[in-house]
């Protein structure tokens, strides 16, 4: 059994690892893609031609940038059409580039109920979301960039009350 015991400890070592890549190279494969929500005028049937022009409206009225049909590889709504509801846009850009532009700008969003967020895969949306919400007394927030976590941790130090510290959260440290 003591054999059976490693070799079991070692192929669920593997899964771990595989499942790690995985969500890597799904994560990589959405590194120019962009979730925006908050741009009203949602309509049944949305083609992808009428949400590109929505969300290059929304860059030049909100962020004071011109961006051109060859930028956007394609944009389209998420989920299915609900009356009167508002589906996230998924923008996927042909250059990085494009995408860093308009999220350096996203600042000028605030107040507009518009926000502009890393298309996270699932597990790491969950993540996210997690770390935002399991421990609010010892994580002060937690964001992405570039596909990767992070979050500020505040100090579980008395001496040093309001010390943080900042780092990148890991896979394995998702549950």
């Amino acid at each position: 059994t003591d054999k059976l015991n490693k070799e079991l400890k070692t192929l669920k070592a593997e899964n771990e690892k595989l499942k790690e890549n995985a969500n890597d190279q799904e994560q990589y494969s959405r590194r120019n893609n962009l979730r925006v929500t908050g741009i009203k005028e949602d309509t049944n049937k949305q083609s992808s031609l009428q949400t590109k022009a929505q969300f290059q409206k929304m860059c030049k009225e909100k962020l004071g940038l011109d961006i051109r049909d060859e930028d956007i590889d394609i944009a389209h709504r998420l989920g299915p059409y609900k009356a009167n509801g508002n589906r996230p846009i998924i923008v996927k850009f042909v250059r990085r580039q494009t995408k860093f532009d308009i999220t350096k700008n996203a600042k000028s969003l605030k107040g507009t109920n518009i926000y502009l967020n890393d298309d996270l895969t699932h597990t790491n949306q969950q993540a996210l979301m997690s770390l935002r919400l399991k421990d609010p007394t010892r994580i002060e927030k937690a964001w992405s960039f570039e596909g990767k976590l992070y979050a500020t941790f505040k100090s579980t130090n008395p001496a040093r009350p309001g010390n943080t510290t900042t780092r990148q959260i890991r896979f394995a440290e998702y549950d």
